[in-house]
């Protein structure tokens, strides 16, 4: 089910399952180039083990061979070797836990630095059907949720595992009937680990998904502060972000009620396979049965076996918890983007398009089971021509300029620049040849002159303050608190509307493109702004095709043809003369506008 602050993708309800395929497959990629050294530490990890679990052994002599046989050299050779043991157990598991920490975080830095980029390929409709917190929470959170279990607690596992399985073959071998006595609790062990292990696998899930909540309602509120201000929903929005905090906290004691079962358990099993070797073990001894050497190295070894035992809780929960962010980057990772280029794609050279745009037929759905956003489209702009699209709120006029850049591809029809298909262009000459400048002019954290070079990130000084002088915004900029190094902090906060749209003209360009696509350009200006920055505006499009949405006319009846969208068609086409001549929809428009009265 899609929850609320879902991102409608499904995630196995139990992360365990088929542990070793999709998880690990996602996992190893990133570990590979570390091969050398993590199967450096794996080898410590088997000598760590078995240096550990022959300190019993040198015990057991001691005893048997030294302290009951009153054999000085006997029990001085095998004390000096029990401390080698263990001196060497604490380097080798020390180096292997600092070299597997080293290719935890150089493979988890290769997988957020991956998952960013591959989210940044993304195409666009992805973005629209996603929510950002949800996404953030996936570089972040869902990656940090792996580090502990490959920068420390696999390496411990495994360690782990191992002392299990070697502890318990050499109670076995050390005496076969005790071993089993001591063993006999492992059934009741196993029953608990696989109830746990389902129990946590659903928890660790929940949690993950109650984090990401908590996040994606954080990051909205942020975003629209200015919103929530003006509404004045503070308060209701902060009980929001303490009910959603509530829901995260439930998931945490739950999984934290979880471990505290399962370690009590442990204890409880682990207290009654020791009873078991001191009743059994004891009365043999006092028979005559079995050497005192033999049973405390027994119950040594019982102690190594039931230690790893004790720590499975953590261990489990640590590994419930990155399988659960590894599924969800595995999610991220395996989305395709839907705008691709194709094995040979058509190349303009380094060059920009001369600026021809056909539409021919266009339709276009945003998704399949939505109805067409547009129908039957035809369009043609020549180079250097400017075509205005005007027509009412979800017309489709923004839709067909998603489509020249190529945000989308059509459903049906097609679209070409100077003769090539879009979808066999090479999106180098695309991105070279196209500059959109989208409504809202966003602008990244930096300084004026960062935001302008981005579309150029080799440009001058001197050619960043040449465009806006062009532009005729060199002097505001100028009139900023530190000029074209003013820094204008996240999405431009320090800048106002129209400043920021401003920059973002510039931008535009700023890589010199053949077509610039205005949607709703100048709508954060405000009419005197407007007024005085559009000559200089038509100057630095001069040459340029643009395609230009506008609801003011003011905007738009210089253009070379105007083309009126509704419904997703386009009803009329032609210059503003004609329009006003042919009587039709955009001669209604125009005669509305020049009767509304001019505001004092």
């Amino acid at each position: 089910m899609r929850s609320a602050y879902g991102m409608g993708m499904k995630y196995s309800a139990d992360p365990f399952r088929k542990l070793g395929k999709r998880e690990i497959k996602t996992l190893m990629p990133f570990l590979r180039p570390y091969r050398k050294p993590a199967i450096g530490a794996a080898v410590l990890v088997v000598t760590t083990t078995a240096l550990k679990l022959s300190g019993p052994v040198f015990l057991q002599r001691a005893i048997d061979l030294g302290i009951k046989a009153n054999d000085r050299s006997s029990l001085t050779l095998n004390g000096i070797m029990f401390v080698i043991a263990a001196v060497s157990a604490f380097f080798t598991l020390r180096f292997s836990t600092l070299l597997m920490g080293s290719v935890g975080q150089r493979a988890l830095k290769d997988m957020r630095v991956g998952a960013f980029r591959h989210l940044v390929g993304l195409s666009l409709g992805f973005f629209e059907r996603e929510r950002s917190g949800k996404l953030v929470a996936r570089v972040t959170t869902d990656v940090e949720a792996v580090e502990r279990l490959v920068t420390e607690d696999l390496i411990r596992l495994v360690t782990e595992i191992l002392f299990l399985f070697g502890a318990a073959v050499l109670l076995l071998v050390l005496d076969l009937r005790l071993g089993l006595a001591a063993l006999s609790v492992v059934p009741l062990m196993a029953i608990g680990t696989f109830i746990f292990r389902r129990a946590a696998g659903r928890a660790y899930q929940e949690l993950r998904e109650r984090v990401a909540r908590v996040l994606t309602f954080l990051h909205e509120t942020l975003q629209g502060v200015s919103v929530v201000q003006a509404f004045s929903r503070e308060t209701a929005n902060s009980a929001r972000f303490d009910s959603v905090n509530d829901d995260w906290a439930e998931a945490k004691f739950g999984t934290q009620r979880l471990e505290a079962s399962y370690f009590s358990l442990m204890e409880i099993l682990g207290g009654l396979g020791t009873a078991a070797v001191l009743v059994y073990g004891g009365s043999r001894f006092i028979r005559g049965d079995l050497e005192i050497g033999t049973l405390t190295s027994f119950i040594v070894y019982l102690a190594l076996f039931f230690e790893p035992v004790h720590h499975m809780s953590e261990r489990f929960a640590t590994l419930a918890s990155a399988l659960a962010g590894l599924s969800r980057i595995a999610h991220l990772l395996e989305e395709t983007p839907q705008i691709l280029e194709v094995a040979k794609p058509v190349d303009f050279g380094g060059s920009a398009a001369s600026g021809l745009i056909e539409l021919k037929g266009v339709e276009f759905k945003y998704r399949p089971e939505l109805h067409p956003a547009l129908h039957d489209v035809t369009l043609t702009v020549q180079p250097g021509e400017t075509l205005a699209l005007v027509g009412p709120t979800g017309a489709g006029k923004s839709t067909i300029v998603k489509l020249m850049a190529r945000f989308y591809d059509v459903t049906a029809g097609s679209l070409r620049m100077d003769g090539v298909d879009v979808k066999n262009l090479a999106f180098s000459s695309l991105r070279s040849s196209v500059a959109l400048v989208p409504q809202e002019g966003f602008l990244f954290a930096g300084t004026v002159r960062d935001n302008v070079r981005f579309a150029k990130p080799g440009a001058s000084d001197s050619e960043i303050e040449n465009i806006c002088r062009e532009l005729g915004i060199d002097e505001f900029i100028r009139s900023l608190p530190d000029g074209y190094d003013t820094q204008v902090s996240e999405r431009g906060a320090r800048l106002a509307a129209g400043q920021k749209q401003l920059i973002a003209l510039a931008r535009a360009l700023a890589s010199n493109p053949s077509i610039i696509l205005l949607d709703e350009a100048t709508s954060s200006l405000d009419s005197a702004t407007e007024a005085r920055l559009d000559s200089a505006f038509r100057r630095a499009l001069k040459g340029r095709t643009s395609v230009v949405i506008a609801h003011r006319l003011s905007t738009v009846i210089g253009a070379d043809r105007i083309a009126v969208v509704d419904h997703g068609r386009v009803v009329e086409n032609g210059s503003h003369a004609e329009l006003v001549e042919h009587g039709g929809r955009y001669a209604a428009l125009y005669k509305s506008w020049l009767a509304t009265p001019i505001p004092a």
